[in-house]
């Protein structure tokens, strides 16, 4: 019997990039409260972004994303 071989890579990839769209519709509801709340300060955003990636586990503590 063969084993099937599993691509790492690709895989993590993926993993990424559906975090990576997690994180933007995250961006984009803060930015969208920015404009509402008509904060201008950015650079509390992405603060936040950092946070929030954190939170749901895209960003591991060893990435320097």
């Amino acid at each position: 019997m063969k084993t099937k071989k599993v691509d790492y890579k690709t895989k993590e990839t993926a993993e990424l990039k559906a975090g990576a769209k997690k994180l933007q519709v995250e961006t984009w509801k803060m930015k969208a409260g920015a404009v509402v709340g008509k904060i201008k300060d950015t650079s509390a955003i992405a603060k936040n972004r950092k946070n929030i990636a954190r939170i749901l586990g895209i960003i591991s503590e060893r990435s320097n994303l």
